[in-house]
């Protein structure tokens, strides 16, 4: 089964209605300089083939709602942008700090949204950045026209990251 037919499969069952879009990030391996955004310095970076993959639909109101293979669901509310506590070392925590990033210049709003990843978290593929992008290119594509640069959606991920997450 292809991803994407797999992917309305899962949005369907979760949701009861069909995605409007689909997105993917593909993870990435620090060949040398490994994890530039702890330790300020330089890296070469590769891609890989392993990636995560979105099924995704706009809502009418500020919530998004999350489900994850592996991490389970989650709901956030955007109407809420400061730093929430009991997010910390959350995914949620992300969303939200990646719309408070971005708030000040760009539009958002909720959607509900079906992912896989098929990067592992932990071996240094950068699961947490994919996660990021794809969430930040979800926001960007569904309320800016896909309008806002690369290096914003980038910033706004490390960004959720140090202040909201809590990563170092």
């Amino acid at each position: 089964m292809k991803m994407k037919d797999y992917l309305r499969d899962k949005f369907f069952t979760t949701y009861q209605e069909q995605p409007e879009r689909f997105y993917s990030c593909g993870g990435r391996f620090e060949v040398l300089g490994n994890h530039t955004d702890h330790n300020h310095g330089l890296c070469i970076a590769a891609t890989c083939n392993l990636s995560i993959y979105a099924a995704v639909k706009q809502r009418n109101d500020k919530l998004v709602h999350v489900l994850s293979e592996g991490f389970g669901f989650f709901e956030v509310d955007l109407n809420n942008l400061e730093k929430v506590d009991d997010e910390i070392g959350k995914p949620a925590s992300m969303v939200r700090g990646i719309v408070a990033y971005l708030s000040n210049e760009y539009k958002y709003g909720g959607f509900d949204v079906y992912l896989k990843s098929e990067i592992p978290s932990g071996i240094g593929a950068s699961s947490s950045a994919a996660y990021e992008l794809v969430i930040a290119e979800i926001f960007n594509s569904l309320y800016n026209q896909g309008e806002i640069p690369l290096m914003t959606l980038c910033k706004a991920g490390q960004s959720a990251e140090r202040n909201y997450f809590g990563k170092r």
